[in-house]
């Protein structure tokens, strides 16, 4: 497991040698990757706890994703935040929603990225744990698809 932060004050160029220079080693091109909200940008080790439906969330957590081609799919989450239009669903989101931008800022953002070889198997299991905790999905997952909302339990 590694992770990015800096994402306001980097390029594209840079995120992008900077993410394979990490993922590398792991030897995987697939996994999951977190979104976190850090409690500020010189801070990458504490992040700002969120308010859920059944408790705070301490690890900041504001979105789970998967990419079976993590070096495909974070550049464009990456480059979603940065330039309004790019295609990532969490980008969108994140430029249309001028509250979500006051919150969290993208100096504040921090992606954790966990390689492995089944990706849908990681990341169901690490939004089950979330919903199991929280009883609900993390705040930016707002697009999740409903028959795999309906696969996770809410008791």
């Amino acid at each position: 497991m590694f992770f990015l932060n800096n994402l306001h004050v980097i390029s594209y160029a840079e995120f992008v040698a900077v993410f394979k220079a990490q993922l590398r080693p792991y030897g995987q091109r697939s996994g999951i990757y977190t979104l976190s909200l850090m409690k500020g940008p010189d801070r990458p080790h504490e992040m700002e706890p969120i308010g859920r439906l059944t408790g705070h969330d301490d690890e900041g957590r504001l979105y789970i994703g998967r990419s079976g081609e993590l070096e495909t799919r974070l550049p464009l989450l990456f480059s979603s935040l940065k330039v309004k239009g790019r295609p990532h669903r969490v980008g969108e989101f994140w430029h249309k929603h001028h509250a979500v931008q006051e919150r969290c800022p993208i100096d504040r953002l921090k992606i954790i990225v966990e390689p492995g070889r089944d990706p849908i198997k990681l990341e169901n299991t690490a939004l089950q744990g979330y919903v199991d905790q929280f009883g609900e999905c993390p705040p930016l997952n707002v697009r999740v698809e409903k028959q795999r909302v309906a696969r996770f339990r809410f008791d």
